[in-house]
């Protein structure tokens, strides 16, 4: 039920949130995608290949492990919604466990849950 909300919220969030709220300016990419920065940590999103993968840094930008962390990527284009389950990679990554339809005008929402708390991200693609 937990989850069922947070979802939602993030949806709504998404729907009707003309701009993106984030702590501080984005940092300039280190892997080519999208950055958002989220309670001093800094989340880019990428999609090659068909593969969406969120690579995590702190502030300064140095790597922060992902390991024991999961999350739900949740990519809305129009009025399709379509969810994908984020498990860890080999170091600073969460990669999509499936297809996503990532294009421009895409909104995309990240739930992360990992050791030390709980994160929202929100990305929109040009």
């Amino acid at each position: 039920m937990e989850m069922k909300l947070a979802e939602f919220l993030m949806v709504l969030g998404l729907a009707t949130s003309p701009s993106l709220v984030h702590a501080h300016g984005p940092a300039e990419p280190k892997y080519g995608g999208i950055v958002q920065e989220v309670k001093e940590v800094q989340y880019e999103l990428t999609h090659k290949n068909g593969i969406v993968t969120i690579y995590v840094n702190d502030h300064n930008g140095k790597k922060t492990s992902t390991e024991g962390m999961s999350g739900t990527l949740i990519v809305m284009n129009d009025s399709e919604k379509q969810e994908v389950v984020l498990q860890p990679g080999k170091d600073n990554d969460l990669i999509a466990q499936g297809p996503a339809t990532v294009k421009s005008g895409s909104k995309i929402g990240a739930i992360l849950k990992g050791p030390k708390g709980s994160a929202q991200v929100r990305f929109t693609v040009k």
